[in-house]
């Protein structure tokens, strides 16, 4: 049976009743740097700005003997096995509305409520951050340019220019009217991986986040560039795309792996899961001190601070 535990930033709290298994579940993660955590496991994404105060460098929490936990400057949510631990802000109650927090991520994204579709202001915290951060990594990959992969096409016409397919050839052209049926292999921006980031940002703009993703003119263009790249998109195929998903090792395409596991987390709804793999977990982390210096120079940028 699933189980879930609520913890606050900077703080310290005994855990009462903890089962076994969600105690082998946390020494997973705990007494163990926060680098270490998150080279173990790429589902696991972290916030942080361009800080330098190597907050890697220091444990994700600690967990002792008497199942008490020591957090640090974190919150978010992680999941393992049948254990879901919520680190919210330590100025809000045990719920997931986690209101200030809210307020100050809103604020440095520049998200205003009424600009919301109605019923998206109430949406839990832990799922407003997933969409929060999605045009941060999409404007990190948008940098390295569109991601290509080969694809596998197929093709009947005149203009052969790959492998003879006998079988579609004798399918589709006999009696023979001068077309072949023929395929090949070659470099395409309308691969998995893109499709993958465009329905992602139609399941975010369902979600009533438009203002979310039409802000900032580098994401506008993002957004354009791969709606114009999968004129072949369907929201029937989401299952499809989710299922072909698989991890990105290219050499060059290094911040489209974070981008596309925030895409599987968004669209399996992974904020409000529990993981179904053994030992596997997955989860957004950010960093409150980040959050909280971000917050005080959009209140005061204007103040001649």
């Amino acid at each position: 049976m699933p189980e879930s535990v609520y913890l606050k930033d900077n703080s310290k709290k005994k855990l009462t009743n903890l089962r076994e298994d969600s105690r082998n579940s946390i020494n997973l993660l705990a007494n163990k740097k926060l680098s270490e955590v998150l080279r173990l496991n790429e589902s696991l994404l972290l916030f942080s700005g361009d800080k330098v105060d190597k907050i890697e460098e220091n444990n994700l929490f600690e967990f002792y003997s008497d199942n008490s936990i020591s957090t640090h400057n974190l919150v978010g949510f992680i999941s393992v096995n049948d254990l879901s631990i919520r680190i919210g802000s330590r100025f809000s109650d045990e719920n997931d509305k986690q209101f200030f927090l809210q307020h100050m991520l809103q604020k440095i994204n520049k998200i205003n409520l009424l600009d919301l579709k109605s019923g998206a202001s109430n949406e839990p915290i832990w799922e407003q951050i997933l969409y929060m951060f999605f045009p941060v990594l999409l404007r990190k990959a948008y940098h390295q340019g569109i991601f290509k992969a080969y694809q596998h096409k197929q093709y009947n016409d005149a203009n052969i220019k790959g492998r003879i397919d006998i079988d579609r050839h004798i399918k589709y052209n006999l009696p023979f009217q001068g077309k072949i049926a023929y395929s090949n292999r070659e470099l395409s921006s309308n691969n998995p991986v893109i499709q993958l980031i465009r329905h992602t940002i139609d399941y975010i703009l369902l979600k009533g986040y438009q203002k979310l993703l039409y802000t900032d003119n580098t994401i506008v263009t993002a957004i354009q560039t791969i709606e114009a790249l999968t004129p072949d998109f369907s929201r029937a195929n989401r299952i499809q795309v989710i299922a072909a998903s698989k991890r990105i090792v290219h050499p060059f395409y290094t911040e489209y792996e974070p981008l596309r596991n925030l895409c599987l987390q968004i669209l399996k709804n992974e904020s409000l899961s529990f993981s179904t793999s053994k030992n596997h977990v997955y989860g957004i982390l950010v960093d409150i001190a980040w959050v909280w210096e971000e917050y005080l120079y959009e209140l005061l940028k204007d103040k001649s601070f």
